[in-house]
């Protein structure tokens, strides 16, 4: 008998110090605290604030009073609750769960759901001064209270909200678009669909429906498809939407003088978005292109010169005053050259000779780019005017143009200097710059062999001016044709004294005239 007291008693004490000793009646709860020693019903999230106990419910449902929620890389059962009171102390109700306040783009219903202590736009934000202080997902902005906070980017329309001032800005897979309404957006980059689509060569290999193949003149070996467009985000990256020499709006590879935002929009190397001049066209950029200062030829395209920039950090272009910038200007490491339109802008005043980007920039409606004549290499898109019963002013030569009446064209293919000036007999080069032009050398008329050498002779085709004294109208072959020329009936040399001494003939010879003027 005594024995099986001492016995209860002994029992009575040992269960007395396993309680005392913290031992459980059973597995925590989900929803509770926990540590490495706990015994959860289900899992211990040691990451979560104080530790959670839990459960997995990607195959079994949650129990009473909880929702299955992705949290920690996995589906879990969190408490369910209807305000932040019904939660442990460390977690916050949000949507109705038991969580933790949430990081930068968590989804929040108030401040208080998230670590930052700042829910904007439904997603758990912080301030922010650009993109790079928010994560990839999200983007700096006002959300319209004057702040600037990390938002939600949404790209769902073709066009993101983030906004950007160079491709830089962009997340991954978007790059900065110049939008009608909203400035500088980022947008997707579009799928390349292959060979005979969008920027594609087509100089050999056709273009498929619905694109077209775009080309400067016959056998343009730059040729690429491409097709009709009403805004930029209808064309790709390095694309410019605006009306070609038809009239009809296309998707065109940017070139010298299109208009720009930036430098990404003019290529990714040595082009640079420059600034028009103020005083010309104040306001407007284009794409320019390296150059170099010191050589005889800085390979600038025609009719702009090479010059130094100088970046205008408010604008985000460069040029070539910084007279011409408010705000901080300046050279941005090792010196850099442009090209800079002699105009001073890529579209001014709209009268003949001057620069142009398409018909509506010219009085005469119409925007010719002398790439498409045979006489010359480089672009240059200028107004230009007709021809008057097949006559041109000096310094220009009637040429057919399709679609158009016959034109009159600088015969240089530049309108800063039309021409080399030639005179009637005047020594001239018609291979100048490497290219057949048998009109460059030349104030009016051609350039021709005559003597042994290339002279220039004044056209005398029907219409035109009479040929002057001490010269006769024939029909000469030259480059493959019959040209009406002025040809002289004295040597040049001859001509050329004569011609000073008696400029009308023999009749008007002053004192002192050789035998041969008379």
């Amino acid at each position: 008998m005594k024995k099986t007291i001492w016995l209860a008693i002994a029992l009575a004490g040992l269960v007395a110090g396993l309680v005392a000793a913290g031992c459980s009646e059973g597995p925590e709860k989900n929803g509770s605290a926990c540590d490495v020693n706990t015994v959860c019903d289900g899992i211990c999230l040691l990451g979560m604030p104080d530790g959670l106990c839990t459960s997995i419910c990607t195959v079994l449902p949650c129990g009473a009073n909880e929702v299955c929620t992705w949290i920690a890389g996995n589906d879990y059962c969190l408490p369910a609750c209807e305000a932040n009171e019904d939660c442990r102390t460390g977690y916050a109700c949000v949507l109705g769960v038991c969580r933790p306040p949430g990081g930068v783009g968590v989804v929040c219903e108030e401040d208080a759901d998230c670590e930052s202590g700042l829910c904007a736009a439904g997603l758990c934000s912080a301030d922010c001064t650009t993109h790079a202080d928010c994560p990839e997902s999200l983007y700096c902005d006002d959300p319209g209270d004057g702040s600037m906070v990390c938002l939600a980017d949404d790209c769902s329309s073709g066009v993101c909200l983030r906004w950007c001032t160079g491709h830089e800005d962009c997340a991954e897979g978007t790059y900065c678009l110049e939008t009608e309404t909203d400035g500088l957006r980022c947008a997707p980059i579009p799928d390349d669909g292959g060979q005979g689509t969008l920027g594609h060569n087509c100089s050999e290999l056709p273009c498929v429906s619905p694109f077209v193949c775009h080309t400067r003149f016959d056998g343009d070996m730059q040729a690429y498809c491409t097709k009709d467009c009403s805004v930029a985000s209808d064309c790709a990256p390095g694309m410019i939407c605006q009306a070609d020499a038809t009239g009809t709006k296309r998707c065109l590879h940017r070139q010298f003088c299109d208009s720009c935002a930036f430098d990404g929009q003019c290529g990714f190397g040595v082009e640079k978005c420059v600034a028009a001049d103020a005083a010309v066209s104040p306001g407007d950029a284009y794409c320019s292109t390296a150059c170099d200062f010191e050589a005889n030829n800085p390979g600038c395209p025609p009719d702009s010169e090479c010059m130094e920039a100088s970046f205008c950090v408010d604008s985000g272009t460069w040029v070539a005053d910084c007279a011409e910038c408010t705000g901080t200007c300046g050279p941005v490491g090792a010196a850099t050259y442009q090209c800079f339109h002699t105009a001073g802008a890529c579209a001014s005043g709209g009268g003949s000779c001057t620069p142009c980007i398409e018909a509506s920039d010219c009085t005469s409606g119409v925007c010719l780019d002398v790439i498409g004549l045979q006489f010359f290499g480089e672009s240059n898109r200028i107004c230009t005017e007709p021809c008057t019963a097949g006559v041109c002013p000096d310094g220009f030569f009637c040429y057919p143009v399709d679609g158009q009446d016959d034109q009159c064209i600088p015969r240089s293919g530049e309108c800063s200097e039309t021409s080399d000036g030639g005179q009637e007999c005047d020594y001239c080069n018609w291979y100048a710059n490497g290219l057949f032009n048998p009109f460059k050398g030349c104030e009016a008329g051609l350039c021709v062999e005559f003597e042994g050498v290339d002279r220039c002779f004044n056209q005398c085709d029907p219409g035109m001016a009479d040929c002057p004294a001490y010269s006769t109208c024939g029909t000469e072959s030259y480059y493959g044709g019959n040209w009406n020329v002025c040809v002289p009936t004295l040597t040049c040399l001859q001509y050329s004294q004569c011609i000073v001494q008696c400029p009308t003939g023999p009749a008007s010879c002053g004192g002192g005239a050789p035998a041969y003027c008379l």
